[in-house]
């Protein structure tokens, strides 16, 4: 889900091992703009804007944002689920694994 030229990969990567600025921008734009599944404070975190946001989130993007987040959880169950890129990933690395063990016994 990702943006072109890879924009926006990496935000669960952050997300783990803490956010670094650069990235914090690109994904804070994918994650208002592109993937519509959040709001963005562009860095400016007072009364007004906080006021903003929370009314946007409650109010005003409500519908939007639960149509997208719904998107989002459908795409991710589809992924774990048998036959899907996630689950036929872990897969390929568990027998990776599994053949890499037999080759060091020899």
């Amino acid at each position: 889900m990702p943006g072109k030229g890879g924009e926006g990969e990496g935000i669960l990567e952050e997300l783990v091992e803490g956010t670094k600025e650069k990235g914090y921008i690109i994904n804070s734009r994918f994650v208002s703009e592109v993937w519509k599944i959040g709001l963005d404070m562009k860095d400016i975190c007072d009364k007004k804007v906080v006021e903003k946001i929370v009314n946007d989130l409650m109010v005003d993007k409500r519908e939007g944002l639960l149509k997208s987040a719904s998107k989002f959880a459908k795409l991710a169950k589809e992924c774990v689920s048998v036959g899907g890129s996630s689950n036929s990933n872990l897969d390929r690395l568990i027998e990776d694994i599994r053949l890499m063990k037999k080759n060091c016994r020899k």
